[in-house]
């Protein structure tokens, strides 16, 4: 009999992991698409016990300023009878670091790039430590923009879920255009 599975999101912000829980949840797992994750105070008492389906947690690096004890949040998943599923959406470095950089997240391009590399350095070695023991993935945001149409029923197929339609939005365009007007490193609002 084939376990729920949790399907646990670690990235470093801006790399396109909101989309991927939206994904998530609108194939049917459970889980919140805010910025309020469930799970989130008391996950330990949150979590609900296996046997209903699969869920979805994402979790920021940093999250609320702090680096999140992955490990714990295995273990607590495995604890209440799901199967951990670690999904990493990675995106084009020089867009993740524009993003992080215009959304505020970060003072300069530069700080950008410490933020985004410290945060993959604690994702990884977090990870690495149990992955014997732990199925996980990459998930490129990039591959989705460029084309959704095969990327999105790719994904959800590898991960056995269904696939469903989705409103995907391509959050990259943007910041190529920003290049190509010479406005990269120009802090204002995109729309």
């Amino acid at each position: 009999m084939k376990r729920d599975r949790a399907f646990l999101i670690f990235s470093p912000e801006a790399s396109g992991n909101r989309m991927l829980i939206n994904l998530l949840v609108a194939a049917g797992c459970k889980g919140a698409t805010g910025y309020k994750q469930p799970f989130h105070q008391d996950f330990d008492k949150e979590i609900p016990q296996a046997g209903d389906g699969d869920i979805v947690w994402l979790r920021s690096v940093p999250h609320a300023g702090e680096m999140p004890d992955i490990k714990l949040m295995v273990y607590l998943v495995r604890n209440k009878g799901y199967e951990p599923v670690v999904l990493m959406p990675i995106r084009a470095w020089w867009i993740h670091k524009q993003s992080h950089f215009l959304s505020g997240r970060a003072g300069s391009i530069d700080d950008a790039d410490n933020r985004i590399r410290n945060a993959w350095r604690f994702i990884m070695r977090e990870v690495s430590t149990i992955l014997p023991r732990l199925e996980f993935y990459f998930i490129s945001y990039d591959e989705m923009c460029r084309n959704p149409e095969k990327a999105i029923p790719s994904i959800l197929s590898m991960l056995g879920l269904n696939s469903v339609g989705f409103d995907f939005i391509d959050g990259n365009s943007k910041y190529y255009e920003r290049q190509s007007n010479g406005r990269q490193n120009e802090r204002r609002q995109l729309v």
